[in-house]
C-alpha cells in the first residue's frame, strides 16, 4: 500500500510480511488489557553487523561493501523510482529509550517520515568512496513482490514519545 499509518489496512504479500502481520495479531489477541507496545520498523541500517543477512542486508551496508571491495556499486535499473524510509539503528535505540518511559499501548511506526531512493543512497556512497555505479536488471523472482515505496507516518509515534522530527 501507500498509507503507512499504524491503523491503515495491511496487504502482506511476502512470507516475511505475513509473519510480521501474524505476530501483531497474536500479540494484540493475547495481551489485551496489558501495556503492550508493538513497533513497526522501517528500513533500519547501521555501520556494522549485517554480514549474516547476505543479500537481505540494507543497501547502505551492501553498497558500502561493494564500493570498498570492488569500486563499483550495483543497483537495479530504475532505482531512482524505488524509495524507502531508512532509519539508522542509533535513532531506533533513541525511540526505544523514550518509549521505556511511556505506558501507552499500541502499534507505533519507527522510521524517519522521509523517503530516499536506492539510487540516492548509491550516489552518496559512491561519492564517498569514489566508486562507479552500475545498473543491473531486477531479478525475475523479485519483480512481482518488490515494494516500490515505504515511508512511515510518524505522527502517532512522535505525539506519544514527544519526539522531534
Amino acid at each position: 500500500g501507500s498509507d503507512f499509518k499504524e491503523d491503515a489496512q495491511v496487504d502482506p504479500r511476502t512470507p516475511y510480511a505475513w509473519s510480521k502481520y501474524l505476530c501483531e495479531r497474536h500479540i494484540n489477541y493475547h495481551m489485551g488489557g496489558n501495556t503492550t507496545q508493538i513497533f513497526r520498523y522501517f528500513n533500519v541500517y547501521g555501520p556494522d553487523g549485517e554480514e549474516h543477512k547476505g543479500n537481505q542486508a540494507s543497501p547502505f551496508y551492501q553498497f558500502e561493501k561493494q564500493a570498498k571491495d570492488y569500486g563499483t556499486i550495483k543497483v537495479f535499473e530504475n532505482s531512482e523510482n524505488y524509495h524507502r524510509d531508512f532509519i539508522h539503528v542509533d535513532d531506533v535505540v533513541n525511540y526505544h529509550l523514550k518509549f521505556l518511559l511511556k505506558e501507552e499501548s499500541g502499534t507505533f511506526n519507527i522510521g524517519t517520515g522521509a523517503r530516499l531512493s536506492f539510487l540516492d543512497v548509491a550516489r552518496h556512497i559512491a561519492k564517498k568512496h569514489h566508486a562507479d555505479i552500475q545498473y543491473i536488471p531486477m531479478p525475475e523472482n523479485l519483480k512481482m513482490s518488490y515494494q516500490k515505496f515505504t515511508c512511515a507516518d510518524m505522527s502517532k509515534t512522535r505525539s506519544i514519545c514527544d519526539c522531534e522530527k
